[in-house]
């Protein structure tokens, strides 16, 4: 279950249809019993305006995504969901392993049908562009 909190209603559709068939595909390949602590308990989506060099962050419970950036590249919605969404997996499935992009992220990323890639996405905001200081001699 999906609970959405400041997001508007055409990214929910977006991301249930997302979420659907991720997990439709997942269930496909994993057990009953893998799948039920997957979902056991919902997950939180919501932007957070903070999120200025990442597309998304992710915890047990909840995704965070960066609306700037998704806003400018819709396209990019699809992996940067699936790729957090792999981290809240993990977390369920793994819960005393650190969050990361290690084997178990990159296996659920792949049985996703999605490339396990942890930079490279194409969201760059023209808003927020990349700071260079430049430290004075």
């Amino acid at each position: 279950m999906l609970i959405f909190v400041g997001i508007d209603q055409k990214t929910k559709v977006r991301i249930r249809t997302i979420h659907q068939g991720i997990m439709e595909k997942l269930k496909r390949q994993f057990s009953a019993k893998i799948i039920a602590m997957i979902t056991e308990k919902p997950i939180t989506v919501k932007y957070n305006t903070r999120l200025k060099t990442t597309a998304g962050r992710a915890s047990k419970d909840k995704i965070e995504l960066n609306l700037p950036l998704l806003s400018e590249n819709p396209s990019e919605l699809p992996q940067v969901y699936a790729h957090e969404l792999a981290h809240t997996i993990c977390c369920r499935l793994w819960p005393k392993k650190r969050i990361g992009h290690d084997r178990n992220w990159k296996l659920i990323m792949t049985k996703m049908g999605f490339q396990p890639r942890s930079h490279g996405h194409k969201a760059h905001s023209q808003k927020n562009p990349e700071r260079r200081y430049q430290i004075p001699l």
